[in-house]
């Protein structure tokens, strides 16, 4: 069964914020990517590569925190959640250009298999973050990250994004993950935005909080 019918295709079927289940496994990092993982992990007040406002930035997976929609039309289909996210890709026949700039959302064409929308996304802005923005330690994606997805309709109401980052910066090898959204037919996207104009409590050159987070010498444990 096909991402939409007819209908869907016009309206712009919207998908729920949260619908999305955590990936199956690990990804693949390699040792640098996840020796960067392992010591925010051990520090007390790790800096969070996205907490200074930094856009989002497409890295394989649309917005599975917030609500996000399909709009279709001729030779394009648009994806947008409510953060601002715009992504555009391209079903009129154009090939992959090798030489696309770097952008938020990356280069990404498109062909219709059937009722799937088949993806290849490249010219990704190597300095994204992976898995987010907001992941302590998280690695860039690097130079040359790619992702291939294949976007359709498991049941009426679900959507099913079968996708393979590739990312030989970061990666040891590609990483394929599948991600399942339910559809809110009933369900408004709100437009929101997780930054705050000057925020005094992050350090905007490190990255940082700026209070302590030690918890105190003579805490006790937890319960259990």
């Amino acid at each position: 069964m096909g991402i939409a019918n007819a209908s869907d295709r016009q309206a712009g079927p919207a998908f729920a914020p949260g619908t999305g289940p955590a990936r199956p496994a690990p990804a693949p990092y390699n040792a640098a990517a996840q020796a960067g993982l392992d010591r925010a992990a051990a520090e007390t007040n790790p800096a969070l590569p996205g907490a200074c406002c930094q856009p989002f930035r497409f890295v394989g997976d649309n917005g599975s925190m917030t609500g996000f929609e399909f709009l279709f039309t001729p030779g394009r289909v648009t994806v947008t959640n409510e953060l601002g996210f715009v992504r555009r890709i391209y079903t009129d026949g154009r090939k992959i250009d090798p030489d696309a700039p770097e952008s938020t959302t990356g280069n990404a064409v498109g062909h219709w298999e059937g009722q799937t929308l088949v993806v290849e996304t490249t010219g990704l802005d190597h300095t994204a973050a992976y898995p987010n923005e907001r992941v302590p330690g998280a690695p860039e994606i690097g130079p040359g990250a790619s992702v291939a997805e294949h976007i359709f309709l498991a049941a009426p109401d679900t959507l099913e994004i079968d996708t393979v980052l590739t990312a030989p910066a970061m990666l040891t090898k590609p990483y394929q993950f599948v991600q399942r959204y339910q559809r809110a037919r009933d369900y408004t996207p709100e437009d929101k935005s997780p930054c705050v104009k000057n925020d005094p409590l992050v350090d905007p050159v490190t990255g940082k909080q700026r209070f302590d987070l030690t918890p105190p010498s003579d805490l006790p444990p937890p319960p259990g």
